[in-house]
């Protein structure tokens, strides 16, 4: 929240409390996208993809100021939502693998 208060655009307390609650449901909604777009497309490749999109969207919320950093921010909420899953998926599944492997 101090953020999106700090960042210059004229943003109140209040309005940066409901904000935050649009993030997550930014976080929310892009899980179901990305969720949807996993059923077509190679997980590692959309993890490598989203992860570019997050450095790139971290980049813009350090150096953006005002309505740029602020729509940095809801992006990178966006693109981050599916990479923990994904990552832990891969992980699990390569494990898996390697573990079977060795009997």
């Amino acid at each position: 929240m101090n953020y999106l208060v700090d960042q210059g655009a004229g943003i109140s307390h209040p309005r940066a409390s409901l904000m935050f609650a649009f993030c997550q449901l930014t976080f929310t909604g892009g899980r179901f996208i990305g969720a949807a777009l996993l059923r077509f497309v190679d997980t590692a490749f959309l993890l490598s993809m989203y992860g570019f999109a997050c450095m790139t969207c971290c980049l813009g919320v350090a150096l953006g100021k005002g309505s740029r950093g602020v729509a940095c921010l809801y992006m990178l909420f966006f693109f981050e939502s599916i990479c923990y899953p994904v990552s832990v998926g891969i992980s699990l599944h390569v494990a898996l693998h390697l573990g079977l492997r060795k009997r």
